[in-house]
């Protein structure tokens, strides 16, 4: 669903064409994943991160220098938002994004197109010159006005789940961001202040879920 965010964002305000490739929907293992990709000859990949997840990041990340080898690659997620220089390490990636990453992946993309610096981009960590370049950090966005994912991306009828009762069925939140503390959750790292979106912009985007044939929602707050 992340990644659904950043590529709604990107086509937006990046101008640049944005293709999801979702490996495990489409039935694709590490073998069959770098034809996929050089398919499509990326110029950036962006990967999503969570702690249980890193392993198979690593080998997405050689898959991807595999297939598109000039491609720059990019992290963001949570355990990239947490641990920005040791996923980049681990990892072999060009770029970190961190925290909330519509706003700064995009702003990469077009900092990218343009060959400019990557320093006047708030958000990243990266290599230069031998060592990590950091940029800051950079505010989340006024979630209300955000995109809607973009769900037509990704074969939306293939998406099922044993605990749902019909298919297809999507993902979705309504708010970002906890006040408390647990020590299990990552939800910390979208900041302490919880934000809700509106009612009004829940049931629009219950009703462009269910205009792409959908029929049951899981709500992650």
């Amino acid at each position: 669903l992340g990644l659904l965010y950043l590529a709604s964002y990107a086509q937006l305000y990046a101008n640049c064409e944005i293709v999801v490739i979702d490996a495990p929907v489409l039935n694709l293992d590490y073998n069959s994943l770098p034809e996929a990709i050089a398919k499509h000859a990326p110029d950036v990949v962006g990967l999503p991160s969570m702690t249980f997840t890193i392993l198979d990041v690593i080998e997405t990340v050689r898959c991807v220098r595999a297939a598109a080898p000039m491609a720059t690659i990019v992290i963001g997620g949570t355990h990239a938002t947490l641990f920005p220089v040791e996923t980049l390490t681990v990892t072999g990636a060009d770029i970190i994004v961190v925290g909330e990453g519509e706003e700064t992946f995009s702003d990469l993309l077009r900092t990218l197109s343009r060959k400019e610096t990557l320093t006047d981009c708030p958000g990243l960590v990266f290599r230069a010159n031998g060592g990590i370049v950091k940029t800051g950090t950079r505010p989340g966005p006024d979630i209300e006005k955000l995109p809607f994912p973009a769900r037509k991306l990704c074969p939306v009828a293939r998406y099922s789940s044993p605990i749902a009762r019909r298919s297809p069925v999507t993902t979705m939140f309504t708010s970002r961001g906890c006040p408390c503390r647990c020590t299990y959750c990552d939800r910390p790292a979208l900041g302490k202040n919880a934000r809700f979106v509106s009612a009004t912009r829940v049931v629009q985007e219950f009703r462009e879920c269910s205009d792409l044939g959908i029929r049951e929602i899981f709500i992650y707050d």
